[in-house]
């Protein structure tokens, strides 16, 4: 399996949501993987990869 940087900018909404005891965040973003950008996408994270993406600016995936 191959797992690609998706970088993360502009994020305009963030939730955080709870399924099945596991937490995740749904957040409104622009993304860019390699010069495929997509501009307000609407993208449901792992607690890992938000935090991934809050910090370091991007999530694999």
């Amino acid at each position: 399996m191959n797992l690609l940087e998706h970088y993360v900018t502009n994020i305009t909404h963030e939730e955080a949501i709870e399924k099945n005891g596991t937490l995740f965040f749904k957040i409104v973003c622009d993304v860019d993987c390699y010069g495929s950008k997509e501009i307000q996408k609407e993208v449901l994270l792992s607690e890992d990869d938000y935090a991934e993406a809050k910090s370091k600016g991007y999530y694999l995936a």
